[in-house]
């Protein structure tokens, strides 16, 4: 008795497998371009544009209370900023991240540029 252990390529259908006889079915393959997870990508993609939107308005209209809220001056700003270098800081951060927002939502940066794919 010639007994076989089954791997996982024995396992495998092939592409262009059809149940019946003479039903080919062509085997379709999505675009270079597409993936399955092409509407994950973009409610990802909206999802943080959103966010980043909400982040860099809020840090760029409320920045003085935000610095003083958190209580802390951030070391090498003061020393590259000058005096204040704080608060422009945070203003920066908020003018950073609405830019992000906008580039991210319009589609000019990708989610591989963050290392999601």
């Amino acid at each position: 008795m010639n007994l076989r252990l089954l791997s996982y390529q024995d396992s495998v259908l092939p592409l262009n497998y059809s149940p019946g006889r003479g039903h080919a079915q062509s085997s379709k393959k999505p675009a270079p371009h597409q993936s399955d997870f092409s509407g994950y990508n973009s409610d990802m993609r909206w999802f943080l544009s959103i966010l980043l939107f909400v982040v860099g308005l809020a840090l760029t209209i409320y920045y003085r209370k935000i610095t003083e809220m958190i209580g802390m001056k951030i070391g090498w700003a003061e020393k590259f900023l000058g005096s204040g270098g704080t608060y422009y800081a945070y203003f920066l951060f908020g003018i950073v991240a609405f830019v992000l927002a906008l580039l991210l939502a319009t589609g000019v940066v990708d989610l591989a540029w963050f290392g999601w794919a």
